[in-house]
């Protein structure tokens, strides 16, 4: 049976017949002027040159000479909007009627009685008319109420336009033509009929639902589906390879592609699923099409002329969402240009992809399961319901992807294009690689999730099988550009465990565990390197255990720890400016104690000793007072996200960042004083302030300074700002007055007594 056909043809031999669960005509509404004109123009194109132009693949069944469109209603409907016109305005219409009226649709009696009538009513109307849309809803046989059938004005935009855009439509496309060459033309314009039920395409249970439950509207996909098809069309293959999947594609697409997203979205949703995938579908690509494009040497991720960062913005969803700055589940197809970068060469990539996926539900649920999750709280990190194909949500919304989640889906790519054959073992040495420099490399930027995507692109040679034993032989021979940033620090990490798993394989479960313990998050090269930053594997064991010991499972720093860990120093100046206590910014105390304590290299020769649980050093004697004071506990306490530190700037004082009253102060003769206020405190002399930081705890007040009234007249006792002298100011209605008193080693009533 001959399957390819124009259509002429088509309607010469059958009656098209758009069925009720079809959607309307959605080609020529109004959104879709650039899909629209698009087609026309590459319509006309083929027309203008009079050379055979192939439309792909139309699917539907055959009754009683009858064919039923399920896929491809769109391409019908304005082609046979084109063969009516240009049978209208050849005057070829009264021999061409009674085959147009082969066409029609069953959507709604008002679009059946409108096609009928484009045929019957317009046989003796002059050509020249030159208002087509206004001569027609002028005529006595056109219903007003016609209008409100979305098929009949969507096909009425498409003959003549709308007061909005005049240059999508028929009559602008084909403006000034030789109507009667363009006519006998038609024929040129061809389609392959697929009919369901025959060899070439077998009925499977979903395929009619697949074809028809995308919804009534033109999705996105349709659009950029569209688009692609034609894109590859004009593209110039280099070898048999690309001229074999330059000819394929669009039969892939509809096939081996789509049955990868149904089956998956059909499976994740259950009874929930409605046949819809598009939106996956279009997910999906634009995650490929972002991976190709951060991979590219010509995007700049700051240059925002430079094309490939508008596709990559665009495509990225950067601004959408109300709660982050980027949501790729709401990006929405605006024309082929951000797809540009789809080569044949990374359209067999995609292809690949999907081949390899066909059939093998369960290799992507091995795919997912065997992802690791992290729980580093604060930061962006992979969610324990990462799907690698997206994946719908309880209420039926498409969960967006975020940062760290597009590294993980370049990765799980870079995978499969290497490998043949799905091996899990490889498959979790190579994705645990992943994971550590990727939950470890500070991914809270675009610029450091592309840089992460192309170190993990050019560590992917370490997955060639032909080349490498396995992921850890690989990884150990593997060399880079070294760079003084976390995530090459990472993988110099990540090197130095996979020497020592190939040298001696039982470390490989050793190593494991400990990356999976508390906060580490699989950095612990704390627990191997010695005091000068160096390899030294023999104390793995022993810091291990300690480690257990300082740090619960919990995953808290609890204040014992970090009194322990302040007991390594000898003095203040030991601790200037280090963010000891609590937390950096928005970091909690756990993720700073890794980077900025256990990852320090400052700090490699004290966390050596803490790990291996070394003997304190002699303390000065303010800085053991403060060891003593309980004020550590005081301070971590006080909340995960408050930053406190030391600095000779405030006088010895430990302080929480932007907020210097909140505080406490240890130096020469500060608790001495302290303990002097307590006093009169107890015996009701003087009475602390309400409302001040004035809390008392192991002989030390709390605050930048300490309010107190004596004889109902308010006091406040502080250290000058960079001073050296500790002075009494006398306030009313909270302002100074009068000159200030220096408390020196006099009681502090006398000093009161002079005002």
């Amino acid at each position: 049976m001959n399957n390819t056909y124009s259509i002429k043809s088509l309607l010469e031999k059958y009656k098209i017949e758009i069925p009720v669960i079809q959607r309307d005509y959605a080609q020529g509404r109004k959104g879709k002027e650039y899909v629209r004109k698009n087609f026309l123009e590459q319509i006309k194109s083929a027309l203008d040159k009079t050379t055979e132009t192939s439309l792909d693949f139309i699917y539907g069944n055959i009754e009683n000479e009858r064919f039923f469109p399920v896929d491809g209603q769109q391409r019908l409907t304005t082609l046979w909007l084109i063969y009516w016109y240009l049978s209208f305005k050849s005057g070829n219409l009264k021999e061409d009627y009674k085959t147009l009226e082969n066409f029609s649709y069953e959507t709604r009696e008002s679009s059946r009685a409108f096609c009928k009538a484009l045929c019957e009513r317009m046989i003796e109307v002059s050509a020249d008319t030159i208002e087509i849309i206004e001569y027609i809803k002028q005529q006595t046989w056109f219903y007003e109420s016609w209008l409100n059938d979305p098929t009949i004005s969507a096909m009425l935009r498409t003959i003549g336009g709308d007061s909005d855009s005049k240059e999508d439509c028929i009559e602008s496309v084909f403006k000034d033509v030789d109507f009667e060459n363009y006519y006998g033309s038609l024929d040129c314009v061809k389609f392959q009929l697929l009919v369901m039920g025959s060899e070439k395409l077998p009925v499977a249970d979903d395929l009619y639902i697949k074809m028809n439950a995308r919804g009534k509207m033109l999705s996105d996909f349709d659009n950029l589906k569209a688009d692609l098809i034609s894109y590859v069309r004009n593209i110039k293959p280099n070898n048999e390879e690309e001229k074999k999947l330059k000819d394929d594609l669009p039969k892939q697409i509809d096939t081996t592609w789509t049955d990868v997203i149904w089956d998956y979205t059909k499976k994740g949703l259950g009874d929930k699923f409605n046949g819809k995938i598009d939106r996956v579908f279009f997910s999906f690509i634009n995650r490929f099409v972002v991976n190709e494009i951060c991979l590219s040497d010509k995007f700049k991720v700051d240059d925002l002329e430079n094309e490939y960062t508008k596709a990559f913005n665009k495509l990225y969803g950067a601004g959408l969402g109300s709660k982050s700055t980027a949501n790729d589940c709401a990006v929405k197809y605006e024309g082929f240009e951000n797809y540009k970068i789809l080569t044949l060469d990374k359209l067999s990539k995609m292809n690949y992809l999907f081949n390899f996926l066909k059939d093998k539900a369960e290799t992507i649920k091995e795919i997912e399961a065997a992802l690791p999750n992290s729980d580093e709280d604060g930061e962006e990190s992979i969610s324990s319901v990462y799907s690698f194909i997206p994946k719908y949500d309880e209420k039926l919304e498409l969960i967006a992807t975020t940062q760290k989640e597009r590294i993980y889906f370049l990765a799980i790519c870079l995978f499969i294009k290497k490998r043949e054959y799905f091996d899990e073992t490889e498959y979790e040495k190579w994705m645990r690689v992943v994971r550590n420099l990727t939950e470890n490399a500070g991914i809270d930027s675009v610029s450091a999730m592309v840089s992460c995507m192309r170190l993990i692109n050019e560590l992917s040679k370490i997955l060639e099988v032909n080349v490498y034993d396995n992921v850890y032989t690989g990884l150990e021979s593997f060399n880079s550009n070294k760079q003084d940033t976390r995530l090459y620090q990472q993988l110099e990490e990540e090197k130095e465990k996979a020497k020592k798993i190939t040298r001696d394989n039982s470390f490989e479960d050793k190593i494991i565990e400990a990356e999976q313990y508390a906060f580490f998050n699989g950095t612990i090269r704390f627990l191997f390197y010695d005091e000068t930053g160096n390899v030294d594997w023999a104390n793995f064991d022993t810091k291990f255990f300690n480690v257990k010991k300082l740090f619960g499972k919990d995953n808290n720093v609890s204040d014992e720890t970090i009194t322990k860990f302040l007991k390594l120093f000898n003095g203040w100046s030991d601790i200037e400016g280090k963010y000891l206590f609590t937390s950096i910014g928005y970091h909690p105390r756990k993720s700073c104690w890794k980077r900025n304590i256990l990852c320090d290299e400052k700090l490699k020769d004290k966390v050596h000793k803490f790990l291996l649980g070394s003997t304190n050093p002699a303390w000065e004697i303010t800085y053991q007072d403060f060891l003593d004071s309980g004020f550590i506990k005081k301070i971590v306490k006080k909340s995960d996200n408050d930053k406190y530190r030391y600095t000779s700037t405030y006088t010895n004082a430990i302080h929480k960042d932007h907020s210097s009253i909140e505080c406490v102060y240890f130096y020469d003769g500060r608790k001495e004083k302290c303990e002097q206020i307590k006093k009169l405190v107890d015996s009701r002399t003087i009475y602390i302030v309400d409302g001040a930081f004035n809390e008392y705890d192991n002989g030390y007040y709390w605050g930048m300074y300490v309010a107190f009234k004596y004889n109902n007249v308010e006091y406040r006792w502080y250290k000058q700002y960079g001073g050296n002298e500790d002075r009494i100011y006398k306030y009313e209605n909270d302002v100074q007055v009068g000159q200030p008193k220096v408390w020196d080693k006099e009681a502090l009533l006398d000093v009161l007594n002079e005002f």
